[in-house]
């Protein structure tokens, strides 16, 4: 049995290798060094910052440049309500954040903004488009944890927050939907197409 190029020419043009790529290369440093910048947070946390941006900047410009603008106008409402979900629930609970820094840990609004640009995207374009953005989102949710600025709850509940919101506010993109599925003796995706 042969294996072929094939398989490795198709990772390497898929849609979301080169942000897995970059993601992948601004982490290195951080994983290879834990120095700390003069504000006292790490390369892992810069990055982690860093992400939190450029997540939601992409899956917005990607929208627009598709001239899908019913789409960056879900995504605009969802974002609001995933940012304002966050500051409520942060005035409300104040949690201590694990460094001691304020009272305004729970939930990592970081998380939530970076997966809220992941179900958006899921949602919209479908998995394979958002896979990559899932692992950078969870690395930005693994920045907050290691540089003490968030606790594990934290993170999982703004991950909630971001996806869940994502998906009740985010309809498919010209009813292409993709989904995972499975059984005991079956594990694939189906594709759905709807007028």
């Amino acid at each position: 049995m042969s294996w072929g190029w094939q398989p490795i020419k198709q990772i390497v043009q898929s849609p979301g290798f080169f942000l897995v790529l970059s993601v992948a290369l601004l982490a290195l440093p951080s994983l290879a060094r834990a120095e700390q910048n003069p504000l006292g947070r790490s390369t892992t946390g810069d990055v982690g910052d860093v992400l939190e941006f450029v997540l939601p900047s992409v899956a917005l410009a990607a929208s627009i440049a598709k001239r899908d603008f019913e789409g960056a106008k879900q995504f605009g409402v969802g974002l609001a309500l995933t940012l304002g979900t966050n500051y409520a629930l942060k005035e409300t609970i104040s949690k201590e954040r694990p460094d001691g820094r304020d009272d305004e840990s729970f939930p990592s609004a970081h998380t939530s903004v970076s997966f809220h640009a992941a179900g958006y995207v899921h949602e919209r374009y479908g998995l394979k488009w958002a896979l990559p953005v899932y692992v950078a989102a969870s690395y930005v949710g693994y920045s907050r944890v290691y540089d003490d600025r968030h606790d594990e709850q934290d993170v999982l509940a703004g991950a909630l927050i971001g996806y869940g919101i994502a998906r009740l506010f985010t309809t498919n993109y010209k009813g292409v939907t993709v989904t995972p599925e499975y059984d005991e003796d079956y594990v694939g995706l189906r594709f759905t197409i709807t007028p």
